[in-house]
């Protein structure tokens, strides 16, 4: 997997929102991001507005550790949430 939708919301008549993540061939995290509808005209003069926020390779590590710290208490809760997402992992204990 190299890319995921973190968010993507349609509503009302016309309105969209999507926000990608990707780690790009480099190893950089990649946030893509697309807005649309009457409410961005409004705002920004043009009916769609694209963006991207890019986290370089050597900061990923870091970005990914905070994560788990904040999603995470229990040694169980990772173990459970790999096995949701078929990540395979090896297991130690003495």
């Amino acid at each position: 997997m190299k890319c995921i939708i973190l968010k993507e919301k349609r509503w009302g008549t016309n309105e969209y929102h999507l926000l990608e993540a990707a780690i790009k061939e480099a190893g950089d995290l990649v946030f893509e991001g697309v807005d649309s509808g009457d409410s961005v005209k409004e705002r920004y003069g043009d009916f769609d507005f694209e963006y991207w926020y890019k986290v370089r390779a050597d900061q990923v590590p870091k970005v990914l550790l905070f994560l788990l710290q904040e999603k995470f208490e229990k040694t169980s809760e990772i173990i459970d949430w790999l096995k949701e997402k078929d990540i395979p992992f090896e297991s130690y204990s003495f």
